[in-house]
């Protein structure tokens, strides 16, 4: 062999083997670790390590039981889980601020497994005024705050969990982190199980016409408790034009101004389903500007007190394309203000009944209801809505007349609106139910004493 060929072939022997290193040395850094951790030093030291390399996949296995002194920042892409079988390993915040969150996730997909994540004991009034701040707290177990476009929590996941005594489960400020899924977790005694809110004012970069939610999954949940708040609630939508609130706040207000009054959009195939929820005082679950959701084969027991208003599903505030079907809600509270389903326009915070804040396109189909309370449907503020194969025969209403099905709307609303194959349901203003305009479901209703009455004599 000539020289020069010697010399070309030691020198592709070497390039070939700095390659090869190079190679192995830049799949060495991509290959996701393991850490496992038993106490909060080892944890703290495990999530500093994988946000070395955020996007890496890390895996972190808890041990045994750790006591949290401090909110928890998960500020990469990691999975934690337990190491112990039937979610035994666990994570327990003590002796430190319980109006902040136990767990903080700040970046895209973070998933939770096989856990016990416990809060700050019994939920019970007592507990609320010394720790949580009566009902308003947010302490929660888990925060997600999608607070501006690079801070957003996307995909982050949690199954096989338990997360018991808290003011709060699992929130949300800012928007509404895109592409949840939350299944087959317990939540016990837990006041505010899921409460994801939409705040504008801390997520003014996306204001648009179209707000994207991505795509949701809350189905197999549990949430059991005595007399707890609610079970699942979304309110992901703006808060805004063309009727600003006037007791919020002068900032809050002028920035609802500037904004168009719009719900949050999910993927189709989103869905809340399959989740039992038992002793809910005031909503099982509760949507507001929300669109394309399908809730369905949910059980929901209520729990109220005598004059509060309560519903197993609740709608509201500009919610549209929203399927309920085959859901068993059984209502346990007797006052005039407990329901089984409500839609419900936009009042809070002394807003005026509009026609422009009505919920659009909601079906109800195949439901059973069962239980002692006042109204199986009680709806206010739609358009769009069908009531179909309802079985209300085991549901008993205090209403004198035995009316369980109140169907009025806001003034100005256009209806076209229909019920049909409906087992023991009792409307007020059924005859005008598929009316529109001014013969919309507004027009008249009962009495006491079961007359017919005008609208307008009832105002």
């Amino acid at each position: 062999m000539k020289k020069s060929e010697t010399y070309s072939a030691v020198k592709l022997v070497i390039t070939l083997t700095l390659k090869t290193l190079l190679l192995l040395g830049l799949n060495s850094s991509i290959h996701a670790a393991t850490y496992w951790v038993n106490n909060e030093a080892s944890l703290l030291d495990a999530l500093n390590r994988a946000y070395v390399d955020r996007d890496q996949s890390d895996t972190i296995v808890v041990s045994g039981t750790i006591y949290l002194s401090k909110t928890i920042n998960i500020q990469s892409k990691v999975t934690i889980k337990g190491a112990d079988t039937q979610r035994q390993s666990t994570l327990k915040r003590y002796n430190w601020d319980f109006s902040a969150p136990m767990i903080n996730v700040q970046y895209h997909g973070v998933t939770l497994h096989n856990l016990t994540l416990q809060g700050i004991g019994q939920n019970s009034n007592v507990q609320l005024a010394k720790y949580a701040k009566w009902d308003s707290s947010n302490s929660a177990l888990i925060n997600l705050p999608a607070t501006h476009a690079g801070f957003n929590p996307n995909y982050f996941n949690i199954y096989d969990c338990n997360l018991i005594d808290s003011a709060i489960g699992i929130s949300s400020v800012g928007i509404i982190p895109q592409n949840l899924n939350i299944s087959y977790n317990s939540f016990n005694r837990v006041n505010r199980g899921i409460e994801l809110l939409r705040d504008v004012y801390r997520a003014q970069w996306q204001l648009g016409d179209r707000l994207y939610a991505g795509k949701l999954n809350i189905a197999h949940n549990q949430f059991h408790g005595n007399n707890i708040r609610l079970g699942i609630s979304i309110d992901a939508g703006n808060d805004g034009f063309p009727y600003v609130a006037p007791s919020f706040p002068d900032h809050y207000a002028q920035i609802r101004k500037d904004i168009k009054d719009k719900a949050s959009y999910f993927e189709p195939g989103s869905n809340i389903n399959y989740n039992k929820i038992y002793n809910a005082r005031e909503f099982g679950i509760a949507m507001a500007t929300v669109a394309n959701l399908h809730v369905e084969g949910n059980y929901v027991s209520s729990y109220g007190n005598e004059g509060e208003f309560s519903a197993g599903i609740n709608i509201e505030h500009n919610a549209n394309n929203i399927v309920i079907k085959r859901n068993q809600i059984h209502v346990g509270t007797s006052g005039n203000f407990a329901n089984a389903f409500t839609v419900l326009p936009y009042n809070d915070h002394g807003a005026p009944l509009n026609a422009a804040q009505a919920s659009s396109n909601i079906t109800f189909d195949n439901n059973t209801v069962t239980g002692i309370g006042r109204n199986v449907f009680f709806a206010s503020g739609y358009k769009n809505l069908v009531i179909s194969n309802t079985n209300a025969n085991n549901f008993q209403s205090t209403d004198s007349w035995g009316i369980n099905a109140v169907l009025h709307n806001v003034p100005g609303a256009q209806s076209n609106s229909s019920a049909w194959s409906n087992s023991n349901l009792k409307f007020a203003q059924w005859w005008v139910f598929s009316g529109t305009g001014s013969k919309a479901p507004q027009t008249y209703y009962y009495d006491n004493n079961g007359q017919l009455q005008s609208y307008a004599e009832a105002l």
